[in-house]
């Protein structure tokens, strides 16, 4: 979010639910593995990788298990700015992978307005209108920690005065689809045991060999975030077990 405070153009993280504004570097913004998908064949996302590699997508769409992630200038009265707009630009990104902030238009067309593949320079930018709160796709190449910088700018109405924030940081934490199994034997059974994570679809499979063929085992379900265990018969022979998990698979 973005405020006009003191003479001054400020940032805020703000928690709708909780309606709580914290400072932006005072947060984390979880991007979880539930985020995760597929670069689209489809070239003009090329941005983002290349077709088929994976990304990692806060959605401008709400998906109550993901961050819904908007920029608002809603504090700021109208009348203040020239066209009440206020500029927001990226300044730098710090992490493993890009970073990129595009919507996409009626004909599925992605508009990008930040993306560091390319750079970053004066044409990775938003215009945020005072009262407004809007909504884009915010997506990243890879997992871990990122650091995204950012400042406003814009030109009051009184004086013509150009005025601009200073730069803040926010912090992102991309977390990959992991999935560790134990296995332990009883009998004629195995059990296997693992922490599921929250929105995944799971499915168990099986195969003589490593090589495979793999089969399914028993029937996929969601995952909840909490530990799970499974039992299954053995028959004679070797057995390996392995565990698909994805979003929406």
């Amino acid at each position: 979010g973005l405020a006009w405070e003191d003479g001054e153009l400020e940032f805020h993280a703000h928690d709708h639910a909780a309606d709580i504004e914290y400072a932006a570097d005072a947060v984390v913004l979880h991007v979880p593995a539930l985020a995760q998908t597929a670069v689209p064949a489809n070239p003009a996302f090329a941005f983002l990788g290349a077709a088929g590699s994976k990304a990692w997508i806060l959605p401008l769409i709400e998906n109550p298990k993901l961050l819904f992630l908007g920029l608002a200038a809603e504090e700021i009265e109208g009348g203040l700015f020239v066209n009440d707009e206020i500029k927001l630009t990226l300044t730098a990104v710090s992490g493993p992978g890009h970073f990129a902030l595009y919507t996409v238009d009626g004909f599925g067309q992605p508009q990008v307005r930040m993306n560091t593949r390319d750079g970053v320079d004066l044409n990775d930018a938003v215009i945020v209108v005072a009262g407004s709160h809007g909504h884009y796709n915010w997506a990243f190449s890879a997992p871990g920690c990122y650091q995204v910088r950012v400042k406003a700018s814009g030109t009051l109405v009184a004086g013509s005065q150009f005025v601009e924030s200073e730069e803040v940081e926010f912090f992102f934490e991309v977390i990959p689809i992991e999935t560790q199994l134990a296995i332990t034997r009883s009998g004629g059974n195995a059990t296997i045991s693992f922490v599921t994570q929250d929105g995944l679809t799971y499915q168990l499979e099986a195969a003589p060999a490593v090589t495979g063929p793999w089969t399914d085992k028993g029937a996929a379900f969601l995952g909840t975030g909490r530990p799970k265990q499974i039992t299954v018969p053995l028959s004679p022979g070797t057995a390996f077990f392995r565990m698909k998990a994805g979003a929406g698979n």
